[in-house]
């Protein structure tokens, strides 16, 4: 850059321009702790900094979801848990009873199981209508909707008044009848008996697919936590069953609930029947139990990938480091030294500036 048309002051000013140039990078670098403001300043590295980036936040993204995943997982076995334990007190009291004798052959015994059967439903009920976060937790792959009627609703659905009137009917003979009746009712999947509603009511009947809902943590490579209310998960119910967990749960208590001291009236059909809810609930312990475990196997899996996405994200932000950060002692020392060095140019421009032809021939 000619400036002066004297080649040496011209040299002096090319100089400090190339130092302050220098010195306003250092400052920045010392200021934000980066080489550079724009991916452009970092040169041939650029390319790879916007690699390692990419892969970073789809690292998080993975581990946020999981941890996410993880606290869902956690809710529904909370969930879990209460309806196998609301599940479990009627089944002992039932096999308590049936151990010291007839089932439930006074009245007190019949009114206080029924009562008893009446609020463990109510609780199941609302158990499988659970929220987190305001996604229902056995809602499937509409978890935005509820899959189920309130506990306050459960005794106005078809399934629980056509149950108790089936139970109204036992007498001598038909005790095998009334159970093949109700646990019809169970597995329908009838809007006018089935407690089941919206999307899960749909899922139930076929009319449309209920895909379990997962969590991705990695690319193509998703884990389940969905659960449903309406079928089981990953469990297959045995024995005494209408195929799912949650409706052997409905059926059962709903027989146990409606039954009265009348209902003993017939003693050999009452105990076929109270028999048989006790099977249907052994069977929903047992299942219950299984997608329990399953999902724990699934929780599992879940931290352990969510806790190798975060140790990638950690390394691939150390490398990003690398690339774009700066050793702020190091940049502190070149600021100094370079600061110095201006001033010095700026001393010898002063100098040059003020030479004359008698001061250069003395």
């Amino acid at each position: 850059m000619k400036v002066s048309g004297f080649p040496g002051f011209d040299a002096a000013v090319a100089a400090s321009a190339l130092v302050r140039t220098r010195v306003s990078d250092l400052t920045a670098q010392a200021a934000s702790g980066q080489r550079a403001q724009t991916f452009a300043g970092l040169g041939e590295d650029a390319a790879l900094a916007l690699d390692l980036r990419s892969e970073r936040a789809r690292r998080e993204a993975f581990a946020a979801a999981g941890r996410r995943g993880e606290a869902f997982a956690e809710a529904t076995q909370i969930a879990l848990g209460g309806i196998h334990g609301a599940a479990r007190d009627i089944l002992d009291n039932g096999q308590r009873v049936l151990i010291n004798g007839l089932p439930g052959s006074d009245g007190a015994s019949i009114k206080t199981m029924a009562e008893t059967a009446r609020a463990s439903l109510k609780t199941i009920v609302g158990l499988l209508g659970e929220r987190f976060a305001g996604d229902a937790v056995f809602g499937g792959a509409a978890p935005d909707q509820a899959p189920i009627v309130s506990a306050a609703a459960i005794e106005t659905t078809g399934l629980f008044t056509g149950i108790r009137a089936q139970v109204q009917t036992l007498g001598p003979g038909n005790g095998h009848s009334i159970l093949a009746a109700t646990k019809a009712l169970a597995q329908s999947n009838n809007s006018t008996i089935s407690p089941f509603q919206g999307f899960a009511a749909g899922a139930a009947s076929g009319s449309q697919t209920d895909a379990r809902r997962s969590v991705p943590v990695g690319e193509d490579i998703a884990i389940p936590v969905g659960m449903y209310a309406y079928r089981n998960a990953s469990a297959v119910s045995e024995g005494q069953t209408t195929g799912a967990w949650s409706r052997d749960l409905l059926w059962s208590l709903s027989i146990i609930a409606n039954l009265e001291p009348p209902s003993a009236a017939s003693m050999a059909d009452y105990r076929v029947l109270v028999e048989g809810a006790l099977a249907a609930l052994r069977s929903a312990s047992n299942a219950l139990v299984e997608d329990q475990a399953a999902l724990g196997v699934e929780q599992s899996r879940l931290a352990a990938a969510t806790e190798r996405n975060e140790n990638l994200a950690l390394q691939l932000e150390t490398q990003i480091g690398k690339l774009e950060a700066v050793d702020l002692s190091d940049v502190i020392t070149q600021l100094t030294s370079s600061k110095t060095l201006l001033e010095a140019s700026y001393r010898a421009m002063v100098t040059l500036g003020d030479l004359s032809l008698t001061k250069f021939m003395r």
